[in-house]
């Protein structure tokens, strides 16, 4: 961990009085705030990409609108279109 000296290091506000207590009890260790801080954060998951995968979506959705029927014939049907009981071309 990159450790600079106090008085280039950034001021932390904490707003809550609980959680001003909190980090208060963790650093009676004598861990710097900053590293408490540095330690809970390389702890917690990082946030889902939910706006990616809802444009990956709607991406995927307006591809298949575009997809006249959604199912395509089979070849029976297809044949059974193009080509009368004799087998030849309508």
């Amino acid at each position: 961990m990159y450790s600079r000296t106090r008085r280039s290091q950034r001021a932390i506000c904490i707003r809550s009085d609980r959680a001003a207590a909190r980090l208060a009890l963790l650093t009676l260790s004598g861990r710097s705030q900053a590293q408490v801080l540095e330690d809970a954060l390389e702890r917690m998951p990082l946030p889902r990409q939910v706006a990616r995968t809802a444009e990956r979506r709607e991406r995927i959705q307006a591809i298949l609108t575009t997809v006249p029927m959604r199912s395509y014939p089979t070849i029976a049907e297809l044949t059974s279109i193009e080509f009368d009981d004799e087998g030849n071309c309508l």
